[in-house]
């Protein structure tokens, strides 16, 4: 995150003195009891306070991303978090992305592979939340498994799991995707999507698109052309642009695609 927005962040915090949103954290295993050797899924699951908003793993212009740190048994592995697709929001000229509500995060779980009985697996959940101000907020949070349990009980799935896994962006296998630097940016090409009535791009990296310029869209029919601006944090050139991709169709249900696209460079433009 940029200077200016970190001491944006910090004067908010200053502001704030007994001001804070009611945040419940907790992990949710898609089961209790697992089958031996294989990986699955826990659901970090935070119920925020409305209006207060936390942030998406790229901030935007303000903000500090919501982590995720895990405390687990020696030999087993966590892959990174996974994030619902992200909300802007915009307040005084500055575009920030995040999540409100109840935001359901997934993170894939590896026991070791000689793992067999009760285990605790803890986690410390880190965010920023914020209204008109922003409170930091932190919470140490646990649940239990049992590795080589009941295979009956292993096949059980949660209604807050299905939930959390239709929350995150698709895959863009099937769509048409083409990326092209321009002068001072770059033209996002998407086809084979739904019938689209409004698209915007959440790219995965604050330094990759500028999160408070316009994106210029062009439509037809199933297919998207956005004119994204270089962000003021790039440090060099981008060889891949990756983020996440939101239509909204006519009828105004929402889909999102996980981006991920070689930049092409032109003789007479790019950055």
């Amino acid at each position: 995150m940029g200077g200016i927005a970190l001491l944006s962040v910090m004067s908010s915090l200053l502001s704030v003195q007994s001001q804070e949103p009611k945040v419940d954290v907790s992990l949710l295993p898609e089961a209790q009891a697992l089958a031996s050797g294989r990986p699955f899924d826990v659901v970090v699951r935070i119920d925020l306070e409305r209006p207060w908003h936390i942030y998406w793993k790229n901030p935007g212009d303000t903000g500090i991303p919501t982590h995720v740190e895990w405390h687990l048994p020696a030999g087993w592995k966590a892959e990174p978090v996974q994030f619902p697709a992200p909300k802007r929001f915009e307040s005084g000229g500055t575009v920030s992305y995040g999540h409100e509500g109840e935001v359901l995060l997934i993170s894939r779980l590896t026991p070791a592979p000689s793992a067999k009985g009760k285990f605790t697996l803890k986690a410390s959940v880190d965010w920023l939340a914020c209204i008109e101000a922003c409170v930091m907020g932190r919470a140490e949070v646990e649940t239990t498994v049992t590795i080589g349990g009941d295979s009956s009980v292993a096949g059980i799935k949660s209604k807050v799991l299905e939930q959390a896994r239709s929350g995150l962006p698709k895959s863009s296998e099937g769509l048409q995707v083409i990326t092209e630097a321009t002068a001072d940016g770059f033209r996002l090409s998407v086809g084979g999507l739904p019938r689209v009535g409004t698209a915007y791009f959440f790219a995965d990296s604050a330094e990759a698109v500028a999160a408070n310029a316009q994106q210029p869209l062009r439509v037809d029919g199933t297919s998207v052309e956005l004119t994204l601006k270089r962000s003021p944090y790039a440090k060099e050139p981008l060889a891949k642009l990756s983020g996440v991709l939101l239509v909204t169709d006519p009828e105004g249900k929402s889909h999102a695609y996980q981006i991920e696209s070689n930049i092409l460079r032109t003789t007479n433009g790019g950055t």
